[in-house]
């Protein structure tokens, strides 16, 4: 019977634990909205939110033509890190052309089929 018990208990307790944990890197939509909000007001133009944790938001933004990762706190204060440099998808931040993603040039290399 005491097994039993030891066995109920700590089930109970992981159980809660699981839920706690899928919770405290979620987010609402009202969240990703007070988000947006809070880094549009700091000058920046919002892009997605890219992940969350304990409660902060980070949301990709751009301004004057850089990438930044913004941090927005529980209490709506929004944090820039240093540039990421042009956008993603910009001609400034591939060189090898607006739709290629790195490696040799065009029609070099064995993604191309060249030599």
């Amino acid at each position: 019977m005491k097994t039993i018990l030891v066995a109920a208990a700590l089930l109970a307790v992981s159980s809660a634990a699981m839920a706690q944990d899928a919770l405290v890197n979620s987010y609402s939509s009202a969240d990703a909205a007070k988000a947006m909000a809070a880094v549009q007001a700091a000058g920046y133009t919002p892009g997605v939110v890219a992940s969350a944790q304990a409660g902060n938001l980070f949301v990709r933004a751009t301004k004057d033509g850089q990438s930044y990762m913004v941090t927005v706190t529980p209490d709506g204060h929004a944090y820039a890190g240093p540039s990421l440099g042009a956008p993603i998808g910009s001609a400034a931040s591939n060189p090898n052309g607006p739709n290629r993603v790195g490696g040799a040039p065009a029609g070099r290399g064995p993604a191309s089929g060249g030599d």
